[in-house]
């Protein structure tokens, strides 16, 4: 089963759990309580066994915690319009999140959830393979934090030469984590922004909570 198929199947006895608690508490002190409570039981066996299903599967996307950690750094800019990122070198044209495939001077305006879309894709498409093809036992908060630092470093970060690469695999986490931090400099100066960057994508790997107050 693929995960599109197990999220699905997941959300959909969320639902059934929700009515049938509903139900179960219209039906308090009568035979239909009874039955009720053993729908309620019957949603959580499959809920439970759906979690686990999708917890053997590898992960190869990006999470919701990703992309809103990378949106809250990266910044929508200039309401969505196409503009010529000069830090870059040479300066490319960039939109939205940073989107940079085929965009020109003369790309269409893009809404903030056009713009989030395409940063998914891009995520998905371009960087979490990165990470996938570690092969290593990621959660999904790892795994996102990890795609969020190769984004604005380079998959460089993760390759076996870089103290995190050989922490994670060497499967030592919070090692892999901490070493994190040490990548924000730029120019042999740190940069506040890239500090702030790197703690929340420690924190994200390693309790998957994330403060981008």
């Amino acid at each position: 089963m693929t995960r599109t198929f197990l999220n699905a199947s997941l959300a959909l006895w969320r639902r059934r759990l929700a009515y049938r608690r509903k139900r179960r508490a219209a039906t308090q002190g009568t035979r239909r309580h009874i039955h009720y409570d053993q729908l309620v039981h019957d949603a959580l066996t499959h809920i439970k066994k759906r979690k686990a299903q999708l917890a053997k599967l590898p992960i190869e996307t990006v999470g919701s915690k990703g992309v809103r950690l990378i949106k809250s750094f990266e910044g929508f800019v200039d309401d969505g319009r196409p503009y010529l990122d000069e830090i870059a070198s040479p300066p490319v044209w960039t939109i939205g999140y940073g989107h940079i495939e085929g965009v020109t001077a003369r790309s269409r305006r893009l809404t903030e959830p056009q713009a989030a879309a395409l940063l998914q894709r891009d995520l998905d498409k371009k960087y979490a393979p990165y990470i996938a093809r570690l092969g290593l036992p990621l959660n999904q908060d790892q795994f996102d934090a990890l795609v969020s630092f190769v984004y604005n470093v380079g998959p460089g970060g993760v390759s076996p030469a870089t103290q995190v690469g050989k922490a994670l695999r060497a499967h030592r986490w919070r090692d892999a984590a901490d070493h994190l931090l040490d990548w924000d400099k730029a120019g042999g100066q740190r940069v506040a922004g890239l500090t702030r960057r790197r703690k929340a994508e420690r924190t994200l790997f390693l309790a998957g909570k994330v403060d981008l107050s």
